[in-house]
């Protein structure tokens, strides 16, 4: 799952939300150990999301409806397009209105920036003055980070890369792909809530036990 859902998923806690995208910013030796708990819980929560989706069967009949145009790349297209309908279907699944909400990411963002890796700073900066969270909720705003990631990922592949071509998919299969989301996602909010990972806080390690039976991290040992 992308930025988003990732950030839902991780609860209220500013330290959890800065957790909740580390994964995506860092590398695990960046990722200090001395982080507060709720932070922590956080980072093992994202892995445990990633590695749930990446083998989930529902994902991957999304990721089929679209793999015969963006081949590898397909996976990280279905990771967006389901924050596409996350946010464009906002009130079904939080109580507090997105702009709100990513505000108060945003807030967290700001006033735990210490918490970050520094590879972690100035892409959060920029998620935070180009408004990418509030974006996904149209097909413009969706088509423009698709633009950014096709720019980054050409200068990392050394080759043209075009992902925009992503939104004729979606809006050919949105109605299938609408239904996959709304398959998958209550499923890994009740994967959350059978494990404990979206609780954000405190000092149980029972709390990092149950994330290591599905990450295979390194539990407490308790």
């Amino acid at each position: 799952m992308n930025f988003l859902a990732h950030l839902l998923l991780a609860g209220d806690e500013p330290e959890a939300k800065i957790g909740s995208l580390m994964p995506d910013f860092a590398r695990p030796a960046q990722i200090a150990p001395t982080l507060p708990t709720a932070t922590l819980a956080a980072v093992r929560q994202h892995r445990a999301i990633d590695a749930y989706t990446d083998t989930h069967a529902t994902v991957a009949r999304s990721k089929a409806r679209i793999r015969h145009r963006h081949g590898h790349l397909t996976a990280v297209l279905v990771d967006v397009l389901y924050d596409h309908i996350l946010a464009r279907d906002w009130a079904r699944w939080h109580h507090q209105p997105l702009a709100e909400f990513v505000a108060a990411a945003h807030e967290a963002f700001t006033s735990h920036a210490h918490l970050m890796p520094t590879t972690m700073q100035a892409p959060i900066q920029c998620m935070i003055q180009q408004q990418w969270l509030v974006s996904y909720d149209t097909l413009d705003g969706i088509g423009q980070r698709l633009q950014q990631m096709s720019e980054r990922f050409t200068l990392r592949f050394e080759r043209p890369i075009v992902l925009e071509t992503a939104l004729v998919d979606f809006v050919e299969h949105d109605k299938a792909l609408t239904a996959d989301f709304n398959e998958f996602f209550p499923q890994l909010r009740q994967l959350a809530a059978e494990y404990g990972i979206s609780v954000s806080g405190g000092s149980d390690g029972g709390v990092h036990d149950a994330i290591a039976q599905i990450t295979g991290a390194p539990g407490t040992g308790r």
